[in-house]
């Protein structure tokens, strides 16, 4: 679906009529369906799908939640999720392990991940944040995330991890920039990295 659309109401029917339920619509038109939900309308459209009312118990919720690392991320993705956490009050509570990125008011560091396989190969992972006990519970602990290094201990038979902090206390961008450069030196000196390929080049143009 190409970008911009001019979602009119005609159009954001005849889509919703192409699916059978709210996950689907939300799933196969996610740009009509968020249309519908921000302008109120969402209830009208899905008038003629099965809706299956999901009773969400607030351990769920959370569960839900920690699949995203910001509320835009969770409002998106999730949106009776996290419609239901405003409803009960909760949304600050189930959201506390976010980041709304970028925090230019905090200090942030630059960590460096090591894991040693079973095959006797060692990998790095880089990263940046200003909340890194978040961030490394995403990484070892929350197999639901869509973290590299989580991909990668569930698939990958491994010795040991650990991890260490390149530099703290520093500002949004100086935490960019020795991201960037910690990663080009490491891809120079030819170790393995489970940052995204398409991140790393992007980062050594």
């Amino acid at each position: 679906m190409r970008k911009n659309k001019k979602w009119t109401y005609e159009l954001l029917h005849k889509t919703a009529l192409m699916y059978d339920t709210r996950g689907a619509f939300s799933k196969g038109s996610p740009s009509a369906y968020h249309t519908c939900y921000s302008r109120g309308i969402l209830d009208d459209v899905c008038s003629h799908m099965e809706y299956v009312k999901t009773y969400w118990t607030d351990a769920m919720l959370l569960k839900k939640a920690r699949k995203y690392n910001t509320r835009k991320g969770f409002q998106k993705g999730s949106p009776n999720a996290y419609q239901v956490c405003q409803s009960r009050g909760i949304l600050d509570k189930i959201c506390e392990h976010m980041e709304e990125l970028p925090h230019w008011d905090k200090p942030h560091c630059v960590y460096l991940i090591e894991i040693f396989t079973t095959n006797n190969e060692l990998y790095y992972y880089v990263g940046q944040t200003s909340n890194l006990k978040n961030r490394l519970y995403r990484h070892f602990h929350d197999k639901g995330s869509d973290s590299p290094v989580s991909d990668f201990l569930n698939k990958t038979p491994f010795y040991y991890t650990k991890y260490h902090i390149v530099k703290d206390n520093l500002t949004y961008k100086e935490s960019l920039e020795l991201e960037r450069d910690t990663i080009k030196d490491l891809v120079d000196r030819g170790f393995k990295l489970l940052n995204k390929e398409l991140f790393i080049k992007k980062l050594m143009k």
